[in-house]
Order: structure tokens, then sequence, then C-alpha cells
């Protein structure tokens, strides 16, 4: 495989003349891309099952439709940073053009390592849960016992590092490929993911309480567990049950676990160099994408909760979390789980599975794409080693950029199988929300401290009452999302340990980070490059 390697240009600003990556991305595939960063089946799954027990009574649904506002804004301010600045790497090229290079890889450290952690955490839960917990459902459903006892298997140690380091391998595999043919790939991945939550939602639209209530009892009751017994076992644990609040304190509680749940669909902006009309592909991706994503999340809760019943979901959910030794059900409850109960179809329950797992291994892929290239960007400036800036000169893609963090990822997986699952040990939303919050703070600035490219862009026409839109918009994003921090903070139960060991060693990555930037600079200055003229404009298509 050829690289374009560091072939310095005349003046030695850039690693060279043009990133090497091509415009491939069309509208409809960034959507493709985004909703897969959102990714539904984990993201559904995690909000309907921890939601009930953080706030009972929540009103799932509605609380996607509460999260439009917020998911419109922010999607606002990252179309039209990409508008002004249409390169690969998002936020990492508006905060070293910005502000400081230094804060940009401090969070390009915190960022990327947190992403890779977690997404090996999601490949453990991909493999030892979508897969395992599957088959044992789909056994259970189907009357098949040799099924749902081969399904152990899947929750050995040994099964999650192997299957799970397969799966890493051949998502690097198809990162390395020519992005026309990746997104073929991702394309076959998120129909069978969206089949699944089809399948899932038909089943229960055509279902009632009373007819979930019978199945649940015909299925349960030799485990002595019965419907109505869910409820008054949590009742006599001391669970005051609340039953459905729709419009109440818990659903505007869940409103902010949901905005997070949806996470993704400002993603595009991390591939912006290779959008096709970088402008409409990010309004079709941020904007369209986050409402398709919204309507789906809200359609979902709706018929889970509807169905499945808030005060069972809300008492079941109660047990399992507070009093895991008597959740007796050979299952585990979830929402697509739960719709299996409600038919015997082998073609709907096998399409269903192997629906949510590609959600879990094209989100893998996604997120590769999107840290890839945010490493491709850093270097290219070189602000980190320029390696990571060397892109093949057959396929367009970042080699040793996907090869690192593809690396990081198998960290992540054997971490979670040894360790525990990594989101019980660092937080990802403070990281999330931190970086949002900063990007708000940057955009309120750009007009003033860098004038010269906010009057050279398109973005420069958007002025509410003679004030940049751009700063507007962005005090918004602060706001919302220093909130959201604070809530995070205050909500360990939803984004992890806020404790002084999970803060400092957040903190010491950013400082990692920051150091790493210097290093790097100081070893390019002995070279007689001075990487801060990178700053000066944005990066070269």
């Amino acid at each position: 495989m050829i690289l374009v390697a560091d072939v310095p240009t005349k003046r030695l600003v850039f690693l060279r003349e043009a990133t090497g990556l091509v415009r491939g991305i069309s509208p409809f595939n960034a959507l493709v891309t985004t909703v897969i960063l959102t990714n539904y089946g984990l993201g559904m799954a995690t909000f309907e099952a921890y939601t009930p027990y953080l706030w009972p009574g929540a009103d799932l649904g509605t609380a996607a439709f509460f999260a439009i506002p917020f998911v419109l804004l922010n999607a606002l301010l990252y179309i039209w940073f990409t508008e002004a600045m249409p390169r690969s790497g998002g936020d990492y090229v508006w905060i070293t053009r910005i502000t400081t290079p230094s804060i940009a890889v401090g969070f390009i450290f915190i960022y990327v390592l947190y992403q890779a952690l977690f997404w090996g955490s999601l490949v453990n839960y991909t493999v030892s849960y979508f897969l395992g917990s599957g088959i044992a459902t789909m056994g259970f459903a189907l009357n098949n016992p040799g099924l749902t006892a081969s399904s152990a298997f899947f929750a050995t140690n040994a099964a999650i590092i192997g299957i799970g380091t397969v799966i890493i391998v051949a998502m690097t595999g198809l990162l390395l490929i020519p992005l026309r043919q990746y997104l073929r790939y991702q394309l076959a991945m998120w129909i069978l993911g969206v089949i699944s939550i089809l399948i899932s939602i038909l089943l229960y639209a055509s279902s009632s309480q009373a007819s979930f209530a019978s199945t649940f009892n015909a299925d349960f009751q030799r485990y002595n567990t019965t419907y109505t017994g869910v409820i008054s076992q949590a009742h006599s644990l001391g669970f005051v049950n609340p039953g459905l609040v729709s419009f109440g304190v818990p659903t505007l509680f869940a409103t902010a676990f949901m905005f997070i749940s949806l996470n993704g669909f400002q993603m595009g902006a991390y591939f912006g160099g290779e959008l096709k009309g970088a402008r409409k592909s990010m309004y079709v991706a941020g904007f369209l994408g986050g409402l398709i994503s919204v309507i789906f999340f809200a359609v979902v809760g709706y018929t889970f909760q509807g169905v499945v019943g808030a005060t069972f979901v809300n008492a079941l959910s109660y047990i399992q979390n507070t009093n895991p030794s008597l959740y007796t059900l050979p299952i585990p409850w979830n929402n697509f789980f739960f719709s299996l109960l409600l038919t015997n179809n082998p073609v709907l329950i096998v399409l269903m599975i192997v629906g949510l797992f590609a959600w879990g291994i094209s989100g893998l892929a996604a997120i590769g794409l999107v840290c890839s290239r945010i490493l491709l960007a850093a270097g290219f400036d070189r602000t980190l080693p320029s390696k990571l800036g060397n892109v093949s000169d057959r396929f367009h893609t970042p080699v040793f950029a996907v090869i690192l963090y593809m690396v990081l990822v198998e960290f992540g997986l054997v971490v979670s199988v040894y360790a525990g699952v990594i989101f019980g040990a660092l937080n990802f939303t403070l990281v999330l929300t931190g970086l949002y919050a900063f990007v708000g703070f940057v955009a309120i600035i750009y007009p003033y401290r860098r004038k010269d490219l906010f009057e050279s862009s398109s973005v420069a026409r958007y002025k509410v009452g003679g004030v940049p839109a751009i700063s507007l918009v962005g005090l918004a994003n602060l706001i919302l999302f220093s909130f959201l921090f604070y809530f995070s903070l205050q909500n360990p139960a939803m984004g992890g340990p806020t404790g002084a060991p999970a803060l400092e060693t957040l903190g010491g990555v950013f400082v990692l980070g920051i150091i790493a930037y210097y290093a790097t600079k100081a070893y390019y200055r002995k070279k007689g490059i001075d990487i801060s003229l990178a700053m000066a404009q944005i990066p070269p298509e």
C-alpha cells in the first residue's frame, strides 16, 4: 500500500498540499452515518432500561419530543461551523483556528481515548448482550432449550474477547478500503438495524397491555413470576410507583438523558472534508437526521411503555437495579427482547437479533470513521505526530489513524472484560458535555477573535440585530451544555462516576494531551517547521 507521506509544501505550513481524502459522502450517506452514530439499538436499549429506574414515571416518548429544540440548536451550530470550515476534523479544526491548539489537542486526547474505551465496552455489550442474550431470548421465544443453553457461551471471557477481536479487526479492514465500498457495507447494516426497530414497533403496535400481561404470565409463571406479582414485589421492597407522569418532573429530567442518547446527529462535521456539498449534507444529516432519530425514539418509547405498562416497567427496573438477586426471569429485560415475547415467528425473531447485532458492529465502524478523521486532522497540522496524517494513495483512507484508534478500542474491550465495563469507571457524558459547551464558547468569540476567517465565510451573512447569529447560537449551546455538564455531575447513575478519581482521570488525560502538543511542537521546531503557521488558515482540502 503506497502512502501519501510526509512531503512538505514549499512553506512547510501543512503536512502536504492536500489531505488525500475524497468527497465521496452524499447527503443521504451522511444521514445514514449519523443515524448509525446515534445508534438506535444501543441507545434505545440503554435509555428504555435505565430511565424508569432513574426517574420513575418519566414518559419515554414525550421526553424525545421535549429534546427537539436542543437537537436543532446543537445541530445548527455544527452545521454553521462546517459551512464556515468544511474540513475533516470537526471541532478540532475550529478550536485550533479560533482559540489555541493546545486546548484542541487536550480535547482530542479525552474524546478519542474515551470513545475508544467506551466502544471497547460496547463491543463487549454487543457480543454478550445483543448476541448472547439475544440468542437466549430467541431460544425462549421458540421454546428451544438447547438454543437458550448455548447462549451462555457468549458470556464467557474467551468468547467476548475472541468474537470482539474479530469484529474489531473486520471493522478496521472496512475503514481502510475505499470510502465508497465502506458506505455500501454501512448501508446494508443500517437497513438491517432499522428493520429490527420496525419489527419491535409493529409487534407492540399489534398488541395491548392486557395481551402482553397474559403472554408474560403464560411464559414466566413457572419461574414464580407474574405481571402483577412484579408490581407487588417492588411495592413490598418500599418502591413508591408513580405510574406514568407524562408532563411532570421525571419526564423533564429524562429529557436530558434523552438528548445525550440522541448524540450523533451532529457528527457529520468530523468528516466534513469528505462530504459532497458540505452545507447540504450537514443540514440533511444534522436537522433531518436528528428529527428522524427523535421520531424513532418517541415511537419506540410510546409503544413499549404503552403495551408493557409504565407501572410494570417502573417496578421491574427498580427490582433489577436495587435487588438484582430477586430478578428471576430467564432472559434480560429490555424493550427489544420483551417485544419478541409477542411472536413465535422465527423469521421475525432472527431478523430482530441480527439487526441489533448490526447496530453494534456498524456503530463501531462509524465512530472509527469519526475518530480517525480527528487524528488525521491533527497529524496534517502536525499538532500531533505527522504519521497520523498519512493517507493511502490508493484507497484515500488514513491508515495509521484508523489502526491506532482500533488498537485503543481493542484495549477498551480487554479492560471491559477483566476490569468491568469502562462506563462504570469513566464518565463519558462529562467529556461530551464539556466539549460541546466549549464549542459554544468558541462560536461566541469566533467573529471577533478571527474576524478574517469569519468575514470570508458564508456564515457571516447570518445576523440578528447586527449580532453574528453564530455567536448567539454558540451562547445558547454554552448555556445548554454547561447545564447538562452540571446535571451529569449531580446524576452519576446517568453519566458515570463523579468522584475525585474520575474527575482527576479526566483532567489528567486532558493535560497529557496539552503536554503532547507542546512536545510535538518542540520536535518540529527543531526541524525548522513552525506549526503555528497552519493555525492562521483553514486546512487545504
